[in-house]
């Protein structure tokens, strides 16, 4: 973990935390009672202890046609952890903070990561979805572990990928892509990996909306 401490003078100390909060109401925050704030300023993630500012990490940004993105992170609605693209050398990653423990660690899975990536916290906090390369992966908080949940055959890959209000299904687009134009069907499947069966016997081809990464 990349860690760069800051001990401010008294008066800069307040200059930057002021810009700190500034850029965080609308950038997005979120901290525990009691515990470290944690904040995301421009494509940093930061947290504060004790008026020192900390670097947790940078968010990955990429410029890459036709599929870059901007800072993209995933918070849990119990504000405990963060999912988030990152840097990995040369290359990018996926990665998750645990704000209680102060923990930062790569989540894994295989394959590209691209303006297409989603990341998508189940209702209860306790699973991640997301796709890389053509494939959706599921990290579970519990076990501390990621596995492939599906496995496309041939030029197919699965994309866009939700939860299920009860946390026990995801539901994706499965298709395949010429150039910039994707046509898919969506599908669902259980979170232990069975039940994948198309949504609908007619469900509409999807069109994803900034596939192109405009």
């Amino acid at each position: 973990m990349l860690i760069e401490k800051c001990f401010l003078s008294f008066n800069m100390k307040k200059i930057i935390l002021i810009f700190i909060l500034c850029s965080a109401i609308t950038l997005g925050s979120f901290s525990l009672e009691g515990k470290s704030k944690v904040f995301i300023s421009g494509n940093r993630i930061v947290r504060i202890e004790q008026n020192i500012i900390i670097t947790v990490s940078e968010l990955a940004i990429s410029d890459e046609f036709p599929f870059g993105f901007g800072p993209t992170y995933s918070i849990s609605s119990d504000s405990i952890r963060i999912a988030f693209i990152g840097y990995e050398k040369s290359d990018f990653e996926i990665y998750l903070f645990n704000i209680e423990k102060a923990e930062l660690i790569a989540i894994g899975g295989t394959g590209d990561i691209d303006g297409r990536t989603k990341l998508v916290w189940a209702p209860n906090d306790s699973l991640l979805i997301f796709n890389r390369g053509e494939r959706l992966w599921l990290y579970e908080v519990n076990s501390d572990s990621t596995r492939q949940l599906t496995d496309p055959k041939g030029y197919f890959e699965d994309y866009d990928p939700s939860f299920s209000d009860d946390g026990k299904k995801v539901f994706f687009y499965r298709g395949t892509r010429f150039e910039y134009s994707f046509s898919g069907d969506k599908y669902k499947i259980n979170t232990n990996g069975i039940g994948l069966s198309k949504v609908g016997e007619e469900s509409p081809k999807y069109s994803p909306e900034n596939y192109r990464g405009e």
